[in-house]
């Protein structure tokens, strides 16, 4: 497992943990979801973002679950600023393979 850290973040940080999940047979842990039917999280979505997305990070934390009904596989959102800058293209740290 990899741990980021950011340069500026501060010591009640906790680190922030990535990589691919380990190969032990352990059930891998998804992130917190709402608890509503997936057409009204894409409803919700797709006609106010800023306030589901807000609504998410402060009930649900930074990274939280959603389940559309475009594609059954769940997609899931970050909102740590360290997190999100590590996947920009501008990132310095962001290479394309």
């Amino acid at each position: 497992m990899t741990v980021a850290t950011s340069p500026s973040s501060s010591a009640s940080e906790a680190p922030l943990t990535a990589g691919p999940a380990p190969d032990d047979g352990a059930p891998v842990r998804m992130p917190p979801a709402f608890q509503i039917p997936r057409a009204l999280q894409t409803l919700r979505l797709s006609m106010r973002q800023a306030d589901y997305v807000f609504r998410a990070r402060r009930e649900l934390g930074e990274v939280f679950l959603y389940r559309g009904i475009v594609d059954d596989e769940p997609i899931v959102f970050t909102s740590h600023p360290t997190t999100c800058a590590r996947c920009s293209p501008r990132s310095r740290t962001w290479r394309r393979r």
